[in-house]
């Protein structure tokens, strides 16, 4: 069964209903999209993806209610199917559970006897440098051999690439092989990296997590006896990736926006789909859209361009510096801004209670 890659790849963008922008993972590469475009997916898999993404349509134009529940139980059952031998099946499954956030990184590679190797996992929580050095590397080095091992088309033919590959070209690092999609997905949202080959049916994950410990200090505006003591710093991926490291979400959205005509600033839009009221979303999309300004000077200005009435006594944002407060605060539903520059995340909608709870 033959599924339109356009319609679910592309998740909710920016500019929704408009074509996927070119740099998406999914749909900008060529080589996932030609084998998204061949995959024929067997019945199991064509059913419950067209369900979720039926679902995840219906929810991102306000078809539905936003509880999630139908959503998640959906994703489970989709998480639940084994890794398949087509890499394009699997690409499907994984383009409509993760699809477009900024974060995730995508990367193509061809392989020994020109096989499709698929990398994947999240910015911020890996150490790149030693995926460069001990993944990409040794691989590309592999498949230039002008002549391969004389065992190695035998390896192949009986499924034993992944063998190949860990002695002769991922020997210095840990592998661990995954046998469902459920897996694939966890292994990439706890900051692992995600190793699949195209005609095998199960997958590769690498432990080499990451991500900044700095300098992440103790927060001295939000002091907590009982919780964690990290609090954000000034970079927008650190922030991120300390989000993630308490959200371990496939639905967790993350959106980019450039906000600033002369000197652009990132600006993370933070939800959760099923659980974070489509209409929410909407607006708070359609106002990053409108604003026009020069340069985002503080995390205060995007807070005075973005609320209802900025004369109002009492805030209309929960400014916070805690990453733990951030994912507890999406997973009641609400949105998070994240600045890059800035040490503090906006929250949003709150209520005078808020302001009262540590």
């Amino acid at each position: 069964m033959q599924i339109n890659t356009e319609v679910h790849a592309r998740g909710p963008t920016r500019n929704s209903g408009l074509p996927p922008r070119e740099g998406d993972p999914w749909i900008g590469n060529p080589v996932i999209r030609k084998l998204m475009k061949r995959a024929d997916l067997p019945e199991p898999y064509a059913v419950t993806l067209a369900k979720y993404i039926q679902l995840s349509a219906l929810i991102e134009w306000g078809g539905i209610g936003y509880e999630g529940g139908s959503l998640e139980e959906t994703a489970r059952e989709l998480q639940a199917l084994p890794i398949h031998e087509s890499l394009g099946v699997n690409l499907h499954i994984l383009g409509a559970l993760l699809q477009s956030s900024e974060d995730l990184l995508i990367r193509m590679l061809q392989g020994p006897d020109n096989k499709e190797i698929l990398l994947a996992g999240i910015d911020g929580l890996m150490d790149t440098d030693r995926i460069e050095m001990h993944v990409i590397t040794p691989l590309v080095r592999a498949a230039a051999r002008t002549e391969p091992p004389a065992t190695l088309p035998v390896r192949i033919q009986n499924g034993e690439l992944y063998a190949w590959l860990q002695e002769h070209g991922l020997a210095a690092i840990s592998m661990h092989s995954i046998q469902t999609l459920s897996d694939a997905v966890a292994c990439i949202l706890q900051g692992d990296l995600l190793i699949l080959v195209d005609g095998f049916a199960h997958g590769l994950f690498a432990s080499l997590r990451g991500w900044a410990e700095r300098a992440i200090s103790e927060s001295t505006t939000e002091p907590a006896m009982r919780a964690p003591k990290e609090a954000f710093n000034e970079s927008i991926r650190t922030m991120t990736a300390l989000v993630r490291r308490r959200m371990r979400s496939p639905h967790l959205r993350i959106e980019r926006y450039l906000i600033g005509v002369e000197s652009p600033t990132a600006v993370d839009l933070l939800f959760v789909q099923g659980l974070t009221s489509p209409d929410l979303v909407h607006e708070a999309r359609a106002r990053l859209q409108r604003i026009q300004v020069d340069r985002l000077k503080t995390a205060g200005m995007l807070e005075e361009l973005l609320e209802d009435q900025p004369s109002a006594f009492f805030p209309q944002f929960l400014t916070t510096e805690r990453p733990d407060r951030v994912a507890s605060y999406l997973m009641e539903g609400k949105i998070a801004f994240l600045i890059d520059g800035e040490q503090n995340a906006k929250l949003a909608p709150v209520s005078f209670v808020h302001f009262l709870s540590a």
